[in-house]
């Protein structure tokens, strides 16, 4: 029997212009690991919220057909049964979050359940030592970072064991350590329990080798549905998805007749190259690293930073901003990095030491002193939306500030993708076109510091490829940008520096390459692909073409 079945559905959110589910027909069996693909847009977070019951009974709009679960219709069943059978872990897990402590809202559902004390309190032991939340159990989550709240959301959904889980982006904001745990257990938690898991996700390279299924979405219906992760990768290139990831996309731009999923397979392939064991004998240097400016455009000298509550957020830290380049800060969940970003910006005044910004001291400049200079896009997209279109909602930043010309809107407009959502409400669309339209409204201001918190959050790899040109195009007209990130693969392509950050202080600085290269968690997935198999550092997918373009020459020589 079907765990899920999805009966010809069609649904269409209230004000929207356009279905975002069309003729879904879909059968999950129990068990089952599947993966939903797709662009940004394309329907799976919808699908999701439908699955789970949360369309229609919380997202008004127009819906015809039918989901069960079960083989019971999920329209029958209250709310206490939907959350027993399938539990949702949303993408943007602080609007998840309900109480004030993370030991409260991990046992705020089981409590809602109605379990005894004693399951609740081995449950939560279990999941706080699982999700590496033991030091984190009696802060506020107002404190947490935006990656810690994430896996607050999933402990507190696990906690109440639902039948299905119901994934959407679950590692987008957390370090790619924490990611590898997060997969690890909810890949044990369907092999071992038999749990049955749909997850939705952007970044595939984390996820691949996971599913046992491989579902393409595309404009509200399902295009593809394959058992196999090397056919959906096939479909996915011969079609022009815009979610291949970077392995397969590598062979697949050279030209190569095998496409591998993994990193694994890519690599026994190169060394099934005929003239690769003599590959280290050429000396032709692949990358192309760019002089960072010694004029740094921020510097922080010695600060320190504790949140009111006690949290030690920033401990004697020293970065300086080199002027028009492209700076990327990594790390783990609480490093530090957008308390960081918040002193840029002026936010919050250093407890001591002394930023600087452009030649002035923070220590005297209100936010508002800085706000025509530096743009600063949150983890959180709705903060910046407050107006009913998104025409609106771009254009406001340009006319406050009298800058810009139309041109440049509508192009920046067109680049991100919003020409079709103009009229929408934003706060309508999915969270990846939310973020992109709080993007447009920070860019649109032509900022002269432009810091950026996830700014790839939500975004598939052609979105992605996009706003790196974009960055760029910046960098190239005076522009410095500062973004954090933990997309390796994004950083990899379109930093020019990278800072490491851990327990509130910067451990490391350099050129992208440097700080990347080899590293075991932070290295992008191409580097991994070639590293040790050929002399010269290969970090990015266009430097992996060229260099597998060049094996495949010489061994038809």
């Amino acid at each position: 029997m079907a765990a899920i079945k999805v009966d010809n559905l069609t649904y269409q959110y209230a004000n929207s212009s356009f279905p975002a589910l069309q003729s879904i027909n879909l059968e999950v069996q129990a068990g089952e690991f599947v993966l939903l693909a797709g662009g940004s847009g394309s329907g799976k977070t919808s699908l999701l919220r439908a699955i789970n019951g949360a369309i229609p009974h919380y997202y008004a709009g127009f819906i015809k057909g039918e989901v069960y679960l079960d083989n019971q219709a999920v329209s029958s069943l209250d709310h206490r049964q939907r959350v027993q059978t399938a539990g949702l872990l949303h993408q943007d897990a602080e609007s998840q979050l309900v109480m004030n402590s993370v030991a409260a809202e991990i046992a705020f559902g089981m409590e809602n359940m109605g379990m005894p004390l004693k399951i609740m309190r081995r449950r939560l032991t279990e999941l706080n030592s699982a999700l590496n939340l033991t030091r984190d159990n009696h802060k506020r989550t107002a404190d947490l970072s935006a990656g810690q709240k994430q896996r607050v959301a999933l402990a507190a959904l696990l906690a109440m064991q639902p039948k299905i889980l119901l994934l959407d982006e679950p590692t987008s904001q957390v370090d790619p350590v924490a990611a590898e745990e997060i997969l690890t257990i909810i890949r044990r938690l369907n092999e071992d329990t038999g749990i049955t898991v749909i997850m939705a996700e952007q970044r595939l390279e984390r996820c691949l080798h996971l599913a046992d299924r491989f579902i393409v979405m595309e404009n509200g219906q399902i295009k593809g549905d394959f058992k196999n992760a090397d056919n959906m990768a096939r479909w996915a290139i011969e079609n022009n998805c815009p979610f291949v990831p970077p392995v397969p996309r590598v062979f697949a731009l050279a030209g190569h007749p095998s496409i591998p999923v993994t990193v694994k397979e890519g690599r026994q392939l190169l060394r099934g190259l005929r003239t690769f064991t003599n590959v280290a004998e050429h000396k032709d240097d692949l990358s192309v690293i760019k002089p960072i400016s010694s004029d740094y455009i921020v510097e922080i000298n010695k600060v320190s930073y504790t949140y009111p509550h006690g949290s030690k957020a920033l401990r004697q830290i020293d970065f300086k901003l080199p002027a028009q380049a492209v700076t990327a800060l990594i790390g783990d969940n609480g490093a530090g990095k957008t308390t960081l970003l918040k002193h840029v910006i002026g936010l919050i005044k250093p407890d001591r030491g002394k930023v600087t910004v452009i030649g002035r001291d923070t220590r005297y400049l209100d936010v508002e002193d800085l706000a025509s200079d530096v743009g600063y896009l949150s983890q959180q997209p709705d903060d910046y939306l407050f107006l009913p279109t998104v025409r609106e909602e771009i254009s406001f930043s340009r006319r406050k500030l009298g800058r810009g010309e139309a041109e440049t809107e509508e192009q920046l407009i067109h680049r991100l993708g919003l020409l079709e959502y103009l009229e929408c409400n934003p706060r309508d669309l999915s969270t990846g076109q939310r973020q992109r339209v709080a993007l447009a409204s920070i860019l649109i201001s032509q900022p002269e510091i432009l810091l950026l918190d996830e700014p790839t959050r939500g975004m598939d790899y052609n979105l992605k490829a996009e706003l790196g040109e974009i960055l760029k195009g910046l960098v190239q007209n005076g522009v410095t940008v500062l973004l954090v990130s933990h997309d390796n693969e994004f950083i990899a392509e379109y930093a020019d520096e990278v800072a490491l950050m851990a327990a509130g202080e910067v451990i490391a600085q350099g050129p992208t390459s440097e700080i990347l290269s080899g590293s075991l968690y932070y290295a992008p997935q191409v580097n991994r692909l070639f590293n040790g198999l050929y002399e010269q550092e290969v970090l990015t997918i266009g430097q992996g073409v060229e260099l597998l373009q060049k094996y495949r020459v010489r061994s038809k020589e």
